[in-house]
């Protein structure tokens, strides 16, 4: 790539941080994120944060995740979009959370954040509720999702 005169870019980073972080290969990928992306002069956008909080919550690094996002609000380069809360609202019903810190980041969402939920995201939600026996909470999610339709 050097050699044919082209630098690498957000997107070609992006992809590689996807493809180190399916690869298992998480050091190498927060390596590319931390270090590589700045040393290049190449800053992170929304895609980028995003890859990396879905990583690490694919390989059940809760805490990792959580940071990448305060990391992203405190950068101010750019903003969550609803992207970047899907693999955090799908990895509570892994873990069981779906009191305290599943409301958190839905009331970060859409309060602080001022995010639409989008059909995938109700979807998963009311699936994800329904399954952890707070079936009124997600009709009142399904309720909430027919009323945007109108």
């Amino acid at each position: 790539m050097k050699s044919a005169g082209c630098d690498p870019d957000t997107l070609f980073y992006n992809s590689l941080i996807h493809t180190l972080g399916r690869a298992g290969r998480v050091r190498d990928a927060i390596h590319v994120f931390e270090v590589e992306m700045s040393k290049k002069g190449v800053p992170p956008n929304t895609s980028t944060y995003n890859t990396m909080i879905a990583m690490f919550c694919h390989h059940a690094e809760e805490q990792k995740a959580l940071d990448v996002l305060l990391q992203m609000e405190n950068a101010r380069l750019c903003k969550p979009d609803v992207q970047t809360y899907y693999p955090l609202l799908k990895m509570c019903f892994k873990t069981g959370k779906t009191d305290n810190f599943l409301s958190k980041l839905l009331d970060d969402m859409v309060n602080r954040h001022h995010l639409s939920l989008d059909l995938s995201t109700y979807t998963l939600l009311i699936h994800g509720l329904c399954r952890s026996n707070k079936c009124e909470w997600a009709y009142l999610l399904f309720e909430e999702m027919i009323g945007q339709e109108r």
